[in-house]
């Protein structure tokens, strides 16, 4: 009998070839069964069939008995341990070691085999031999259990590969202090196999130098509890291949799982990771979801629980990946991905006070896949950028008081093609970037502001690149959005922000349809919905841009300019009472470009300073505050209306001022500072209710009034009279006779009736020959008929 103080102390090169278990092992080597059913001492002759201890070449095979020990001596070395039908446990003195090249334990469909060790090294390695390696087979065949226990100072090692569950059901414990170093390490390895590893207990740990498939085709279980640690020299997959299921769980503190390499959860079939109540996790990349057809799902909750990565986090790298953290933990990185490659879907719930997730690179929802983060209940989030909806679809929502910051330039909508959606809800809800905000870089993208959440950005670019889409809106008291600095909405494509039901918006100077081609569209509505800017707000600065202010919303601001530069057209409507836009020191309606200021139902524009210029038109019905200059055109009135000019007003050489006569009235334009006219006066009348002879109609009061205009439009004679106080027009044509009233009283009845008849049939040039075919027939008597009653001004 020869004994081994270790493995290293082999020096031997043999061609041998595996037979079974009850024929010779290879040449020189036998299998050599154990026969005491009450255990014994290994070193023991008698306790062996054939006659012999088991040596380098021969076959261990216990299976006989049910529970018992087998205690070594010294150091021993065997070609394979069997342990099949049977509970045995090995005690190897502390110094001492027993090295094998291969172990099976459930080796049949019979009873289990279960071995523990309780002391000592055991190692299997190969030891270059040419044939296929014995490896550990644990549950070998369908239908067989086997079972290994590590405890207390024994430690387990192996070069080869760990088959946990080969075919049949095959479980690793490693307790007490154990240790267990392994290579490649399967667990459930075949299609319906099933692998359990556990660690528990501190001290006891697990090393693997190669990859670890928890799941490889059939299913796997690690378990990493009550203070065990584990690690991971190489990726290990957890759901390795389609139909694989896998699970891990890391539990408790002091439990701790180190990946030195990759980690999938759901590789190509499904995984599971569950790390919680102060267990810890380190790795480097992680893919919860990783390839096609995929299902990875992750739970991360505390307390004292961590999870870092030094790299990549991606949940739904190209497959479906589902991560969930809560409790007052930090998953903590490099990157973080969600949604990240063609055809993925990954979806991450961040809950609970205290939760965040920190990436010192940047955090990506929607990179090529679809992707959706939520931070909820005060839960946190921080990364340099934010990027949602690179070139797939992207959505983030933050809800519950929830924070999220980022430190440099933003995205949403990226690429072309690309859509997001960011919802920021609920009081305490903010949303805050360092730098500038992209919403639609090049793709589609919306902001929703609601319910009294926050969303702070240095400046804001709102459809960005040619084809993309912008649009942020503020909705409800309490709901704010702030640009530090100048911002555009419709830069080169088309943008839309809006404030409503309470909301506000904050900027420094922003830029309605800033680039050529460009559309930017602001609207501020209802009561106490807001936008304050600092400096400047451009409605059409190169393209076109349109701002609405209604049902009590207002606007207040610096200075304000309607169509800024050449090609640029800028729209305002600002419409109802309360409704409001203030500047405190210039509103230009028309600078270079063309600019409309409506105003409606008695809503009101203010500036020091007004400037309508050649291209510029004010109309409607509302009050204009501050001292007006018009080089421009002022039309009162949607139909028939007034314009108040609180303060002055001056019309110059190419000024107009727009007015419509109507037999019930006509427009008026109400100074209540000096008026000063030149340029020119537009009289319009409306077929059917043309002014009769001899009305009059003011068209302009002030405190004062000089000068006239210099030219005067009218489809009908007029008389204007200038007085020290108001320009007052006389009609001095009255409507042409309605058809069918042929004595011009103003009302078709029975007496033009009468007078049809009398000119009844061939009767050219009658003015009863309303058609002019030279007939006073039918037709003309239904013409009549259609004018029945009062016509005109009557």
């Amino acid at each position: 009998m020869r004994h081994f103080s270790s493995v290293t102390t082999l020096s031997v090169t043999l061609a041998l070839t595996i037979l079974p278990a009850s024929s010779v092992a290879h040449a020189g080597g036998v299998v050599r069964n154990w026969m005491v059913t009450t255990g014994g001492t290994f070193e023991t002759a008698t306790n062996w069939s054939p006659l012999g201890v088991p040596s380098l070449l021969d076959t261990a095979r216990v299976d006989v008995g049910t529970l018992y020990t087998i205690t070594f001596l010294l150091s021993e070395a065997s070609e394979l341990l069997i342990v099949d039908d049977v509970d045995v446990t090995f005690v190897i003195p502390p110094l001492a070691s027993y090295a094998l090249k291969g172990i099976s334990l459930g080796d049949q469909d019979t009873a289990p085999g279960r071995l523990s060790f309780a002391a000592g090294t055991v190692s299997v390695t190969p030891l270059g031999f040419p044939q296929a390696p014995l490896r550990v087979r644990i549950g070998k065949i369908p239908g067989a259990v086997g079972q290994m226990t590590v405890s207390a100072a024994a430690t387990f090692s192996t070069t080869d590969t760990v088959l946990l569950g080969d075919a049949g059901t095959g479980s690793i414990l490693v307790t007490g202090g154990g240790s267990l170093a392994t290579a490649l390490m399967n667990l459930g390895d075949d299609p319906g196999s099933s692998g359990t590893l556990t660690i528990t207990g501190p001290g006891s740990i697990w090393t693997a130098t190669a990859g670890t498939s928890i799941g490889n085709d059939g299913s796997g279980t690690l378990l990493i509890v009550a203070g065990g640690s584990a690690t991971c020299l190489a990726p290990a997959r957890i759901g390795d291949n389609e139909g694989s299921v896998g699970d891990a769980t890391v539990d408790g503190p002091g439990s701790i799982w180190t990946l030195t390499s990759g980690l999938a959860v759901g590789n190509s079939g499904t995984g599971s990771l569950v790390i919680s109540n102060g267990g810890a996790v380190s790795s480097t990349n992680v893919n919860i979801g990783d390839g096609l057809g995929s299902t990875g799902t992750a739970s991360f909750s505390g307390p004292g629980s961590t999870w870092t990565y030094s790299n990549q986090f991606a949940v739904g790298n190209a497959g479906t990946g589902t991560l969930n953290v809560s409790g007052g933990v930090t998953l903590s990185g490099f990157r973080g991905r969600v949604g990240d490659e063609l055809f993925s879907n990954g979806t991450v719930t961040i809950q609970g006070a205290a939760t965040a997730w920190t990436n010192t690179n940047e955090l990506l929802v929607g990179h090529l896949g679809t992707g959706s983060l939520t931070l909820a209940d005060g839960a946190a989030a921080t990364a340099p950028t934010l990027t949602v909806g690179h070139t797939g679809s992207g959505e983030l929502t933050l809800t519950g008081g929830s924070t999220a910051s980022f430190t440099g330039v933003s995205h949403l909508g990226d690429t072309l093609g690309s859509t997001a959606t960011v919802t920021v809800t609920g009081p305490g809800s903010t949303l805050s970037f360092a730098s500038s905000l992209f919403v639609g870089n090049f793709g589609t993208a919306t902001l929703n502001v609601s319910g009294g959440g926050t969303v702070t950005c240095l400046r804001a670019f709102l459809g960005d690149d040619l084809g993309s889409s912008g649009t942020v809106v503020v909705d409800g008291a309490g709901s704010t959005f702030t640009a530090q600095t100048e911002s555009f909405v419709g830069n080169v494509a088309t943008g839309a922000i809006s404030a409503t039901n309470g909301g506000a918006m904050v900027t420094n100077r922003v830029k309605l349809g800033d680039e050529i081609g460009s559309t930017g569209t602001a609207t501020v509505d209802g009561p106490g919905s807001t936008w304050t800017d600092s400096v400047e707000i451009f409605v059409g600065n190169f393209g076109t841009g349109t701002l609405t202010v209604s049902n009590g919303g207002t606007v207040s601001g610096a200075r304000g300019t309607i169509g800024d530069d050449p090609g640029s057209v800028g729209t305002v409507v600002v419409d109802g009472p309360g409704s409001a836009w203030s500047n405190t020191t210039q509103l230009v309606v028309s600078r270079l470009g063309q600019g409309t200021l409506t105003l409606l139902d008695g809503s009101t524009v203010s500036a020091p300073l007004v400037t309508i210029g050649a291209a510029g038109l004010v109309r409607g019905n509302g009050t204009l505050t501050g001292a007006v200059t018009s080089s421009g055109t002022v039309r009162p009135g949607v139909s028939v209306g007034e314009i108040t000019v609180d303060g002055s007003y001056v019309q110059t050489a190419s000024g107009s001022l727009d007015i419509e006569l109507t037999c019930g009235g006509g427009d008026l334009l109400t100074v209540t500072g000096t008026a000063q006219l030149a340029g020119t006066l537009n009289l319009s009348t409306v077929l059917g209710s043309e002014p009769t002879l001899g009305r009059q109609f003011t068209i302009l009061t002030g405190a004062s009034v000089s000068g006239t205009f210099a030219a005067v439009n009218a489809p009908i004679a007029v008389d204007v009279t200038y007085g020290p106080t108001s320009v007052v027009v006389t009609a001095l044509q009255g409507p042409a006779p309605a058809p069918g009233d042929l004595d011009s009283d103003g009302i078709v009845g029975i007496t033009d009736f009468l007078a049809l008849l009398g000119a009844w049939g061939p009767n050219p040039g009658h003015p009863a020959d309303f058609d002019g075919d030279g007939l006073v027939g039918i037709t003309d008597f239904l013409t009549l008929l259609g004018n029945w009653g009062p016509v005109g001004c009557s």
